[in-house]
């Protein structure tokens, strides 16, 4: 934490340490968290390689405590034709835990928990979506 440095003070610490930081303001001081989602960068990737593959494109949007998945089929225009798969990732950085809750159009369908201390957790998550678009083809 960063404690009641300016707001300059704080940006120029973000510029030198090439890191992202957020922050936070309580009771007029300033803190200073950095950002640390390991777990999500290296799920995110393989997710979009694997979409990637299956000449799909990959969108996500973080918010907060989860974030937005949505895997797209384009047609040669670049509009949107179909969402095969969409899906909340919510993950506990500290614990190495998480769930991945998948949609249809008719809402939830498939909840799945993951641990990266169990040993083949994430690749049974990423069997399962690379099931859930060889389906979809």
């Amino acid at each position: 934490m960063v404690p009641q440095y300016g707001i300059q003070m704080i940006l120029r610490i973000n510029i030198l340490n090439n890191s992202k930081y957020f922050i936070h303001t309580n009771e007029k001081r300033l803190h200073c968290m950095h950002e640390n989602h390991a777990i999500q960068t290296l799920l995110l990737s393989r997710i979009e390689k694997l979409a990637q593959s299956f000449h799909y494109d990959f969108l996500y949007e973080v918010a907060q405590q989860k974030t937005l998945c949505q895997i797209l089929l384009r047609d040669d225009n670049g509009s949107i034709v179909a969402t095969p798969l969409s899906f909340h990732m919510l993950i506990n950085e500290v614990a190495g835990k998480g769930e991945l809750i998948f949609y249809h159009e008719h809402g939830e369908f498939h909840r799945q928990k993951f641990d990266i201390y169990t040993e083949d957790s994430i690749v049974k998550l990423l069997l399962f979506i690379q099931e859930r678009l060889q389906v979809n083809q």
